[in-house]
């Protein structure tokens, strides 16, 4: 008898053996060396002595031996050694990292069965059904609780690297536990770099941006410094810049000193000046750059890494502002083709859709909406007629009354305008002010009649927004309505079509910048008009 296998070696683990025994099987690791099969401990189960005395019998050992290929392999899913036991192979494992260099290891799960011959002739058929479903159901037991041990194995191993790496992290907590990515980028930079020269004990540092790369928009050639610098912010702007070009591919933080700062044409600025750049070798975003400790210190590499880890946490944030930023270009982008859309199937309502918007946003200020809220309602605004995509050209354009039809079909564009908008995810948000815009105070709107404040916010501030522009607007068939007729019309349907507050608010814009926009509309159709008239 052998010692045992080692967890790690075994086929079958502590947590597997528990699980078998509780099913009242019994098995054992075997191992089949040049010298025959061997046994080894622990045995599991009840049965001890009996897998012993099996294992021991000739035709088990020869069994074991003449198919050990086809186990190997695995292509062997259960065996039968021995009347009145059954045994089914639970994994193969290699054991050469054992001293004695054994071939395989493999785990064997038995169990005892009706030995009388008349039982063993009935139930043949149906015992060996039998023990295919038991095999599969033991296999995989065995491969779970294999995997489940290597994932522990390897959550120790990587609970173990974070411990050794926990001094690195607690001091890229102490840069980083103030910032916050949901301020601006400019002043998220701002904080970042002073936090970081606060904590390094340096006595200036400067962050500079690229201005080669297009996708950082604003914040290109951007430059951010905390302490005394010994120059100017221009003269730091042109060593920036340098630095860029000569550190920007190399990938990893350095030491420069005065005299290689003079042979690669950088002004000496220290007598030793830490260069770490921000970004990859292949897209390098900015370059931190600092010197001149108070105390007296050298620059060390405790230095290096401290501003790497920092520089490493800008990167990934300028890489996100950049996709965010492309994100919002895009989306912004998606709601304006929406709308030119629209805007080209009726040319009396060219703009209306902007002018609409720009109105809603200054009523959402005006009712004292934060700034996230406010633009939220402007997109709203922007796309609050989208459902006319789906309403014929022919009633959208008719130069007269509508039919009860025709209207019917009107009536239909802000469901219609939902359902376009309610299955993308960024604009989910702006489905009700496209649903409710048309609803009225005293509950005689569409599309669901509502009343009052059932009425969302945005449905009110762009329902008022939509009436203005279609009472100052020309259409097809009326005149636009002078600006004061219009606001004395709006005060008059005050607690009847529109929210009282709402008109409120309304009665202290400035509605220049709005008006503005209705007369570029007149002017443009006076044009249409003119060049239509001189072609006939």
């Amino acid at each position: 008898m052998r010692s045992p296998l080692s967890n790690a070696d075994s086929p079958i683990t502590p947590d597997a053996r528990k699980r078998l025994a509780s099913l009242g099987l019994s098995g054992a690791v075997i191992e089949m060396t040049d010298n025959g099969v061997s046994l080894f401990e622990p045995v599991f189960g009840d049965d001890h002595a009996a897998i012993e005395a099996l294992l021991r019998t000739e035709d088990a050992t020869s069994t074991l031996a003449s198919r050990w290929a086809e186990l190997a392999v695995g292509r062997l899913r259960w065996l039968d050694p021995a009347a009145g036991l059954r045994a089914v192979v639970l994994g193969v494992r290699q054991a050469g990292r054992r001293r004695d260099d054994a071939k395989a290891a493999i785990g064997v799960a038995l169990w005892r069965w009706d030995a009388h011959p008349s039982a063993q002739a009935d139930a043949a058929v149906r015992d060996a059904a039998q023990t295919e479903q038991l095999t599969g159901s033991l296999t995989w037991l065995a491969d779970a609780s294999d995997a489940l041990q290597r994932s522990t194995q390897e959550l120790h191993g990587l609970s173990s690297e974070l411990s050794e790496s926990y001094e690195e992290l607690s001091l890229l907590y102490k840069l980083s536990s103030g910032l916050t990515v949901s301020q601006p980028a400019s002043k998220f930079l701002g904080e970042a770099t002073h936090e970081l020269w606060q904590t390094s004990g340096l006595g200036w540092l400067t962050l500079m941006l690229t201005p080669q790369e297009p996708r950082l928009n604003r914040l290109r050639g951007a430059l951010y410094m905390s302490g005394k610098p010994p120059v100017s912010r221009v003269e730091l702007a042109n060593v920036g810049r340098r630095l860029l070009e000569i550190e920007g591919t190399r990938g990893a933080p350095r030491i420069v000193s005065a005299e290689e700062a003079r042979k690669t044409g950088l002004s000496p600025l220290a007598d030793a000046m830490l260069s770490v750049p921000v970004g990859t070798v292949d897209r390098p975003l900015g370059v931190l750059f600092g010197a001149e400790k108070p105390d007296g210190g050298a620059l060390s590499t405790i230095d290096a890494k401290l501003c790497h880890a920092l520089a490493a946490t800008l990167s990934i944030f300028l890489d996100n502002n950049m996709l965010y930023e492309g994100m919002q270009q895009m989306f912004l982008g998606t709601l304006h083709a929406l709308t030119s859309a629209i805007d080209a199937k009726d040319s009396y309502t060219h703009g209306h859709s902007e002018r609409v918007a720009l109105l809603s946003r200054m009523l959402a200020d005006a009712m004292g909406l934060d700034a996230e809220a406010a633009e939220r309602v402007h997109l709203s605004g922007l796309v609050h007629d989208v459902g006319k995509i789906g309403v014929p050209e022919a009633v959208l354009c008719k130069n007269g009354p509508l039919t009860d039809d025709e209207f019917d079909a009107i009536k239909r564009h802000p469901e219609i305008g939902a359902t376009i908008l309610r299955d993308i995810p960024q604009m989910q948000d702006l489905v009700p002010g496209v649903l409710h815009h048309h609803e009225r105070w005293d509950g005689r709107g569409y599309p669901h009649g509502l009343a009052g404040a059932e009425i969302p916010l945005v449905g009110r501030i762009i329902g008022l927004a939509d009436a203005f522009d279609a009472m100052s607007s020309n259409r097809t068939y009326r005149q636009a309505l002078h600006p004061t007729a219009v606001q004395v019309e709006i005060a008059a349907n005050a607690g009847k079509q529109f929210d009282p507050d709402v008109v409120e608010a309304f009665r202290g814009l400035d509605l220049t910048p709005v008006l503005k926009l209705v007369r570029q509309q007149h002017l443009l159709l006076s044009e249409a008009s003119k060049r239509k008239t001189h072609a006939a």
